[in-house]
């Protein structure tokens, strides 16, 4: 059995995709106090 069937090489369904992970991560309680930040790369 090959391991390469599991890869995105393979097919692109295989890929991970950060910014679904990402998004799904942070649920903040109504009652949390957090700090935003912007970041600007360019």
């Amino acid at each position: 059995m090959s391991l390469l069937q599991y890869t995105a090489d393979a097919d692109d369904k295989n890929a991970f995709d950060i910014e679904a992970f990402l998004s799904t991560r942070l649920k903040p309680k109504p009652n949390e106090v957090y700090d935003v930040f912007e970041v600007d790369v360019g």
